[in-house]
């Protein structure tokens, strides 16, 4: 087998089923991956494939980072089934919206959404004041992932 340090390159595309076996944390590697595409899904990026992420390689552990993020769109927009099939597998979009923000219960919702609300608004506040819309994007996909289980479309069960 050969070594990670193969990748001898700041940063190389997502492939690979070959880079997943080269790392020593493969679960924790997937986990960010699947954090990636939740955080595309979130804003509405468009083109949510695998070539919208790149690996970057820092002290010798690869990071998945978002791609090509210039792009949003104004309807639903799905993560590809291939996507969901192959990273995604064992786990639904609202349980990693749960694991991301810290959810451990359904009255956490409320207090949750509210702050990340207020942080998306600072930020778009400091960029660009015309694009404060977004955050009612933003929050609205938010709240669906965690109020409605996507594989099910029933109420998650807390």
């Amino acid at each position: 087998m050969k070594d990670v340090n193969q990748y001898n390159v700041d940063w190389i595309k997502i492939p690979t089923t070959k880079l997943v076996l080269f790392l020593s944390e493969p679960e924790k590697f997937k986990k960010k991956v699947q954090d990636v595409f939740f955080f595309r899904n979130m804003l509405n990026l468009t083109n949510n494939i695998e070539k919208s992420v790149i690996v970057k390689k820092i002290n010798n552990e690869f990071f998945p980072i978002s791609y090509c993020e210039n792009n949003i769109t104004f309807k639903y927009n799905n993560i590809p089934d291939t996507i969901l099939n192959k990273w995604f597998s064992d786990i639904t979009l609202y349980d990693i919206a749960k694991r991301i923000f810290n959810i451990k219960k359904k009255d956490d919702i409320s207090k949750k959404i509210s702050e990340l609300r207020d942080k998306i608004n600072q930020v778009i506040e400091r960029i660009d004041r015309t694009k404060i819309f977004l955050t009612d994007l933003i929050i609205d996909n938010l709240s669906s992932r965690l109020l409605i289980d996507s594989n099910s479309s029933l109420i998650p069960t807390w």
